[in-house]
Parts: structure tokens; C-alpha cells; sequence
């Protein structure tokens, strides 16, 4: 029962999901933050939970602008039939900016492995 108790996420808020388990890496080349979040959740119930996918994408954009993330990435937990999924959200809302850039390329990245 302890262990279901630790485990259960439902009073928090999606903002407070991202910041539970979260990592910050430094890119080398220009000393951009890029933020790893694991979501104990999967996709589906933390879209519903932010209501709505503009939802998400906003807070999480509101998320890296004040804690000056280039780019916000949430991992979530499998799904009912087996299935991860990964959410890559960059800061600003142009789609040729910085946080695009990297978007693309971990997305690229992880679609060739």
C-alpha cells in the first residue's frame, strides 16, 4: 500500500508531473538547456489531464520560458497495449527556431535507431 501511495500522481498537476522527475542537459555547441522530463503517465491521460494537446504544448512552453529550456522533452510511461511515447515541445512557438532545430533533430535521431 506504501508503494501505491508513492506511486500515485493523480493530486498533481501537469505542470508538477514535469518537474517530479526532471533532468536538465546542456547543448555544447551554444549552452542551450534542454529538459528531460519523465511523465508517471502515459500520453493520452496527461493530454486529458492538461486538457487538451494546445494545452500541454502551452504549459509546457510556459514551463521552459520561465525556467529557460530551449526545448522541454516528456517521456511517458507505457501505454495499455505496450507503447511509449515521447513528446519533444521547444520554447518558442516559430517552427525555424533553435528549439525546432533540436526537436527535429532528436526526433530524426530516434526515428533512425
Amino acid at each position: 500500500a506504501l508503494m501505491e501511495a508513492r506511486l500515485d500522481c493523480s493530486h498533481l498537476s501537469v505542470l508538477e508531473l514535469a518537474l517530479v522527475d526532471s533532468k536538465v542537459a546542456t547543448v555544447p555547441s551554444d549552452g542551450s538547456n534542454v529538459a528531460f522530463s519523465s511523465i508517471p503517465a502515459t500520453l493520452a491521460e496527461t493530454v486529458d489531464r492538461a486538457g487538451g494537446p494546445a494545452a500541454l504544448i502551452k504549459e509546457m512552453q510556459a514551463l521552459a520560458a520561465k525556467r529557460q529550456y530551449i526545448v522541454v522533452i516528456l517521456l511517458f510511461k507505457k501505454d495499455e497495449i505496450g507503447r511509449k511515447a515521447v513528446a519533444f515541445i521547444p520554447q518558442e512557438v516559430s517552427a525555424d527556431g533553435r528549439g525546432a532545430e533540436i526537436c527535429n533533430v532528436l526526433a530524426g535521431q530516434l526515428s533512425a535507431a
